[in-house]
């Protein structure tokens, strides 16, 4: 935070900026009415700002679309106002063990712009018709009104898959299918896939400390990890094909060939040999392999 000269309060202008949009809702008008969509959050429990949605249509002769629908806090935000202002100037959300440095003030990011399940938000929706393999047959970027229908945790969600019954399980059904038929078709592409279990610090008000793991590797995180990979691929080839400037990711191929893994060594073991072969990720205005 002193590093970088974070902002760790927002200004009383940016502040009543916020609870005045709040109050004053947002503009529907130009907004795709998606509804009557089956829509789902997956997060984890401790998540207040849900910035991410999904559901999955059936179309024909085999085809599918997919709904990835993020919350679109700019329907609350006039370009130039004092809230554009901040947010710009923070960038994004900074998350620490203690506390987080939000880009917007709680009262639009945990509040009137998170998608709620059972109320009406507006979103950016990226419809992506998929075939039978899982390959984009098709995409459409829409401003839209959504409604989430139910508010899950991984856990839950891992519980209804490997049931096959419970809360919206097929819903959830279908879109695991899909996320399975997304990774064959990124992995045939030459993906690598390194699943190692993420470590959560947590520190309480009376400075107590609590650690958790989170495995990467349950139905649940790749379904909800191939959605976002999809909204992101379908949107940077949209931008690359119109040229408009945007921020790429990107990273080369790996040094040599990557080394199989030993079934007799731990798979940190493997993923730790494989990560010393590869290049540094990179952002810039190029689009790029990944």
């Amino acid at each position: 935070i002193v590093r970088f000269g974070l902002r760790t309060a927002f200004a009383d202008e940016a502040k009543l900026a916020a609870e005045t949009a709040a109050a004053a809702g947002f503009d529907r008008a130009g907004r795709r009415d998606l509804t009557a969509r089956t829509t789902l959050t997956i997060d984890d429990e401790t998540t207040r700002e849900i910035d991410d949605a999904l559901s999955i249509d059936e179309r024909d002769n085999g085809f599918v679309e997919v709904g990835i629908h993020i919350a679109d806090p700019c329907a609350f935000i006039a370009p130039g106002d004092p809230l554009d202002v901040e947010a710009r100037t923070r960038g994004t959300t900074y998350y620490f063990p203690e506390r987080k440095l939000l880009m917007l003030p709680a009262v639009l990011s945990e509040g009137a712009a998170s998608l709620v399940a059972g109320e009406e938000r507006p979103a950016l929706s990226f419809l992506v018709t998929l075939d039978a393999e899982g390959r984009v047959a098709g995409t459409e970027f829409v401003r839209s009104l959504i409604r989430v229908a139910s508010r899950l945790g991984y856990d839950e969600v891992d519980a209804t898959l490997r049931a096959g019954t419970g809360p919206h399980a097929d819903v959830l059904t279908r879109l695991a299918a899909v996320a399975s038929r997304r990774e064959a078709v990124r992995r045939a592409h030459g993906a690598i896939a390194l699943r190692t279990p993420e470590t959560e610090i947590r520190v309480a008000a009376d400075g107590s400390l609590s650690l958790s793991k989170r495995d990467p590797d349950t139905p649940a995180q790749r379904l909800v990890s191939e959605a976002m990979i999809l909204a992101g691929e379908v949107s940077a080839a949209w931008f690359d094909a119109r040229r408009v400037p945007a921020i790429f990711r990107r990273q080369s191929a790996p040094d040599g060939r990557l080394p199989e893994a030993d079934p007799s060594q731990p798979s940190a073991v493997h993923i730790r040999a494989v990560r010393r072969l590869l290049k540094r990720g990179e952002a810039g205005l190029r689009p790029g392999t990944h």
